[in-house]
């Protein structure tokens, strides 16, 4: 089951944590940059988190929470309307929310009923007990209640306005010291992390758990920071096509944000290893989560090419959802073609 998660991961999961058209596997991480037929459905988004929930559930390889979150801030949120109230059928990287049809007379289909299994089932797994201690593997606020190896009842309280910020507080509640190990979840994505016991400085790698062996008390206290720089994602052959991820959370252009036009070619200005300075912009007015302005080059024909530019950026899963029509968003930059390149 690994190697076929495995599989399936690096050939068909996209950018947004999810894939398959017409509910097939197709290499869809070779085509993600191109408009793909009915692509992304819910039921694949809610059955993919599933799959790796059962798998983070017998190994504790956060791999596969990793991959969970990435499908969960992206292609799950974004296929659920703003209000909870319905959810959508495919969920493309690049066009508009179209509502899906109804199936068999019902007034619904059927990933209506599926989106909110990926939904409610995130929390099972936020917090995991296991015999050596606990493991924290998502950032969500909230009181989480497990089990000790001792088994004695035990909170884990999350203090985060996680992913807007990578700041995370985590104050831990038990009735008597326990001596045991909680593991932090350090993703991946993060290249420059800290951790905190009470604190004093934890040594950590991206992309594992952070095993932290110790007496517990009562109040004592972990504090995470994250690295959330932008980071660009690249697809295709070259140049081929950028897309932009800030921790967990894909951003995209969306029509209703301020120009340049959604189909201007526009190229990041980043620095190295594709990290891209990302502003917090005060958008959040019009209705979107989370939005950011960046620097790009805009396509000029000028000898030298054009000056940098501003160009507002807002998370994926908000994009497209308006009070009045349905605004065309996308997620991948095309680049341009050089032949001198």
């Amino acid at each position: 089951m690994e190697n076929t998660w495995v599989s399936i991961y690096n050939t068909e999961i996209n950018i947004a944590g999810s894939g398959s058209s017409v509910e097939c596997w197709f290499h869809g991480n070779d085509h993600q940059d191109q408009p793909v037929y009915h692509y992304q459905e819910t039921c694949v988004t809610a059955t993919w988190i599933k799959l790796s929930q059962q798998l983070l559930r017998l190994t504790g390889d956060t791999r596969y929470a990793d991959a969970i979150e990435q499908t969960f801030y992206n292609a799950l949120l974004a296929s659920m309307t703003p209000d909870g109230s319905d959810w959508a059928k495919y969920t493309p990287l690049a066009g508009q929310r179209l509502k899906g049809t109804e199936q068999c007379g019902m007034g619904l289909n059927c990933c209506t009923a599926s989106g909110p299994r990926g939904l409610f089932t995130f929390p099972l797994t936020t917090v995991m007990s296991g015999k050596k201690g606990i493991q924290i593997n998502f950032f969500a606020s909230g009181s989480y209640g497990v089990n000790t190896p001792g088994k004695q009842k035990m909170k884990v309280i999350q203090d985060t306005d996680y992913p807007e910020t990578g700041k995370i507080r985590i104050i831990l509640q038990l009735e008597k010291p326990e001596n045991m190990q909680v593991s932090v979840r350090i993703p991946a994505w993060s290249a420059e992390s800290t951790l905190l016991v009470n604190g004093v400085p934890v040594p950590v790698e991206a992309g594992k758990a952070a095993g932290i062996q110790r007496l517990w008390k009562t109040a004592d206290q972990i504090e995470l920071s994250l690295d959330m720089r932008g980071r660009l994602i690249q697809a295709g052959n070259s140049p081929g096509s950028f897309a932009i991820m800030r921790g967990p959370v894909l951003l995209c252009r969306e029509e209703r944000l301020s120009p340049p036009a959604l189909q201007a070619v526009l190229q990041p200005v980043a620095g190295k290893n594709g990290i891209i300075e990302l502003q917090v912009s005060d958008q959040k007015k019009a209705g979107f989560w989370m939005t950011f302005t960046g620097l790009f080059i805009p396509e000029s024909y000028a000898e030298k090419g054009g000056d940098p530019v501003p160009v507002l950026l807002c998370d994926y899963a908000s994009a497209g959802y308006a009070n009045e029509g349905l605004p065309f968003f996308k997620v991948w930059f095309p680049q341009l073609f050089d032949p001198r390149k």
